[in-house]
């Protein structure tokens, strides 16, 4: 059996559970880095099917990598916006190789199962970038709350948080999109979220076949 999804899965969890140990730490940004990376080739590997989509993917995460890097060892932010966009369209890319691999065929595998967690939050991490691209260009597109930013400055780790509690619909109140770019993306977020919990939803029970046992068990209700 193909078990190409749990190891995506483990490196986009590790990379919420790590991220508050890294808090205040000197080495913090290069480890983010390496994390970052390992989420890149744990997607290679989930969508390694065909050359092509290989190739398409390697030709937006190698750029994504070498961007990552530069944003830490070259002083500014003039690689901050292309960043960014790599980013979106590599964990874009990532998600849609992903979710067409967990909807393909007639049966749910667990392999598909950990796939779909995976595109869940490919989700969040994309819209997350969305948002960082968005505070590049218009700084002021966020209002925060003052006791919990009290600096009045936001990290992609806060726009982390903000894009995983816009997808599950919680709403904290904590940051807000106060500019008209920065709205549309939570919306557009908030409803890919319901959509895709209710398109998984419908597709494992579509998929689902009951035993021969339940299935006789059944007939014969229906015969008595």
């Amino acid at each position: 059996m193909d078990k190409r999804c749990p190891y995506l899965l483990v490196s986009l969890i590790s990379v919420l559970l790590v991220y508050p140990y890294l808090l205040g730490r000197p080495s913090t940004e290069v480890l983010l880095v390496l994390l970052n990376a390992t989420v890149v080739v744990t997607a290679l590997y989930a969508i390694r099917e065909t050359k092509r989509h290989l190739m398409t993917a390697l030709a937006i995460g190698v750029p994504q990598l070498v961007l990552s890097w530069l944003n830490v060892v070259v002083s500014g932010s003039q690689f901050a916006i292309p960043q960014a966009v790599f980013t979106i369209l590599f964990y874009g890319y990532a998600l849609v190789r992903v979710l067409d691999y967990v909807l393909r065929g007639h049966e749910v595998s667990l392999d598909k199962i950990y796939g779909a967690a995976g595109v869940y939050l490919l989700m969040g991490y994309m819209w997350a970038s969305c948002f960082d691209l968005v505070l590049t260009l218009q700084p002021d597109a966020f209002s925060m709350h003052g006791a919990r930013f009290p600096e009045a400055t936001l990290e992609f780790r806060d726009l982390v948080h903000f894009s995983f509690v816009t997808l599950t619909s919680l709403g904290y109140g904590d940051i807000t999109p106060v500019s008209d770019h920065a709205r549309s993306l939570a919306f557009l977020e908030v409803i890919a979220g319901n959509l895709y919990m209710a398109l998984l939803v419908a597709r494992l029970v579509g998929a689902y076949r009951p035993g021969r046992g339940e299935q006789g068990s059944q007939e014969g209700t229906v015969v008595s």
